[in-house]
Formats: structure tokens, sequence, C-alpha cells
């Protein structure tokens, strides 16, 4: 039997960071789903995910948080927004008082930002799944080469950095054209 929890958890700066929480009968396995600024976990990248994870029998923390709603975070400069989006990272582990054995974290682009800090940090172990990653940014381009990992990012995204993709010494590219209006998505994955 799944239970849903519905809440809000104190984030940085007064604002509160709002979760659902989807919990099985069976508490081993995690997935957390961190969204991008203005892509939330009902979109089709992050939701299909999240169904495969509640099909396979994974408790489903869905972060639902509203930064581009949140005119005190839009003025902050760069570092400022990062160590806001680290420290909301570290707040949901509060709610993880169950001993998972698996836990598997997915992110949106700014959502990689907490994903890489828990991951650097807190969950060393968790497999991760990265959607148009935040490649610049220092903490995430060590998350994202450190453990299990697959990420999915179009030249096309401004965050895209060849520099970056190809520095990775176990980037494979799975696909490579345009097709139908299709952008070209490269996957890099470790093991």
């Amino acid at each position: 039997m799944m239970r849903i929890e519905e809440g809000h958890l104190p984030g940085q700066h007064h604002s509160t960071i709002p979760y659902t929480f989807f919990r099985q009968d069976s508490r081993h396995k995690l997935c957390i789903v961190f969204p991008g600024l203005g892509y939330t976990a009902q979109r089709p990248l992050l939701h299909y995910p999240t169904g495969l994870c509640i099909e396979n029998g994974h408790d489903v923390l869905l972060v639902n948080h509203t930064y581009k709603d949140n005119a005190a975070f839009r003025e902050l400069d760069e570092a400022s927004r990062n160590a806001w989006l680290q420290a909301d990272g570290e707040a949901i582990l509060s709610l993880l008082g169950e001993t998972y054995t698996h836990i598997t974290m997915i992110s949106k682009s700014i959502g990689s930002i907490p994903m890489a800090h828990l991951a650097l940090h807190h969950l060393p172990e968790a497999t991760r799944i990265w959607l148009t990653p935040l490649l610049p940014q220092d903490n995430v381009q060590q998350a994202i080469t450190s453990k299990q990992s697959f990420a999915v990012i179009s030249k096309e995204d401004p965050f895209f950095r060849e520099d970056i993709w190809k520095a990775r010494a176990n980037a494979k590219f799975f696909m490579k054209h345009k097709k139908a209006g299709l952008k070209v998505l490269l996957f890099y994955q470790t093991s």
C-alpha cells in the first residue's frame, strides 16, 4: 500500500521547500527527484522516470521547489543561489529517516546543483540520472564523473560545453544526429 505525504520543509531566506513523498510498504529503495527552474516533476522528463521508480517499488521524494517564482532567489548572484540550492538539498535529508540500501537521484538542469552536493557530501553511493545538467558547475562535473551516472544533454543546450564533455574520460556518445527536428543528444555514462 502506498501513502502520499505532502508537506513543506523550512528553506533559505524564510522560504519553504514543498515536497511530495510517495511511501510504499517496502522501504529499502528510494528515488529523489530535483526539478528544473521552470520544469516541474510533473512534466514528462521527470514524470515518467518517477512512475517507473514507483512501479519498481521505490519510495519517491519529489522536491517541488518554486525558485522561478521566488524574487529573493532570482535577485541573488550565482554563488549565493548555489549555496541556497545546496542548503535546500541538505534540508530534504531530514525526511529520509529510513535506512535505504539503494538510492537513485534524478535531476533536471538547476536541480543538478543540489543533487551534486548530496552526491559528493551525503549520498556518495547513489545512482545519478542527469537531464540537461549544468556542466559548467564544478561540483556537477565532479559528481557526474565520480560514481554511477547517466547524463543526457543536447549540444544546443546553453549549458553544454564541449571542452568539459570531452574531458570526461568515460564519455560515450550513443546518438548524435538530427532527425525530424530532434536536436543532437549526447549521453554520458560512467560505471
